[in-house]
């Protein structure tokens, strides 16, 4: 694996770490369809 390789495999995940994922899309739409209220 030559080393520009090697650094856009590492970066690719490093971008894949710093997102937070479909989880928070899916608490943010509940939250703007149903309210922020908690409880």
């Amino acid at each position: 694996m030559t080393l520009a390789a090697l650094a856009t495999v590492w970066f690719v995940h490093l971008l894949a770490a710093a997102s937070p994922g479909p989880a928070i899309l899916m608490a943010a739409r509940t939250g703007v369809t149903q309210g922020f209220v908690t409880g």
